[in-house]
C-alpha cells in the first residue's frame, strides 16, 4: 500500500499537468484598466431614453467589474471585482469557443447570410422594436466590436446560420454573468 501512494501522487500530478497545458491562458492587455470585455444594449423602439449610458457590463483587465443597475441614474452602478480565472473562463468560451474573433462574425457577414437564408426560402422576417447587441472584446493580441440588430429575433428566425447562433451564445453567457454579477453570485 505504501507503494502505492507515490505512484498515485506522481499519476495525479501528470494528469493536472496535462489539464493546465489544455487550458490555454488567452493574453490580456498590460494596463490593467482596459476594458477586455463589454456588452450592452441601444435603441428599441420600447426603451426609455438612457440618462445612465454606461454600458451594461464592463469587465477591466484587471478583474474590476461594472455592472449598470439604472439606466436612469438613479442607483449607481454596482462594482465588483472576479478573479482572473473568472475571466480567463469567459474569454475562452467568446474568443475559443464562439469564434469571436473569426471572419464569419461580424455584422456584415452575419446579414450576408441573412440575405442568402431569404433567398433561398423566397422570404424573411421582419421585426421592429428591438435593440442592438453591442459587444466588445479586447486581448491583448486583437480586438473586436460587433453591433447587431435583434441578436435572439434573428437566431430564431435563421438557425442555419451559425455565425448568428455562435453571437446569441456570447450574449446569453454574457447576460447570464451579469445577472450573476448583480444578484451577488459572483464575489
Amino acid at each position: 500500500m505504501n507503494r502505492l501512494l507515490p505512484v498515485a501522487v506522481l499519476c495525479l500530478t501528470v494528469v493536472l499537468d496535462v489539464m493546465a497545458q489544455q487550458t490555454p491562458i488567452l493574453p490580456l492587455p498590460a494596463d490593467g484598466s482596459a476594458v477586455v470585455i463589454m456588452v450592452d444594449w441601444r435603441g428599441g423602439l420600447l426603451r426609455r431614453p438612457r440618462k445612465n449610458t454606461n454600458p451594461a457590463l464592463t469587465v477591466r483587465a484587471d478583474g474590476r467589474v461594472t455592472v449598470l443597475v439604472d439606466d436612469q441614474g438613479i442607483a449607481p452602478d454596482l462594482e465588483r471585482n472576479i478573479p482572473a480565472d473568472k475571466i480567463q473562463e469567459l474569454l475562452r468560451f467568446i474568443v475559443i469557443d464562439q469564434k469571436f474573433f473569426a471572419n464569419d462574425l461580424t455584422s456584415e457577414e452575419i446579414w450576408r447570410a441573412i440575405r442568402a437564408e431569404v433567398g433561398r426560402r423566397g422570404g424573411g422576417s421582419i421585426w421592429a422594436d428591438v435593440p442592438d447587441t453591442v459587444i466588445r472584446i479586447k486581448t491583448a493580441d486583437a480586438e473586436k466590436e460587433i453591433i447587431f440588430n435583434g441578436v435572439g429575433q434573428a437566431a430564431r428566425d435563421y438557425p442555419s446560420v451559425a455565425a448568428l447562433g455562435r453571437l446569441l451564445a456570447v450574449e446569453t453567457r454574457l447576460r447570464r454573468f451579469l445577472e450573476e454579477v448583480r444578484s451577488g453570485a459572483v464575489p
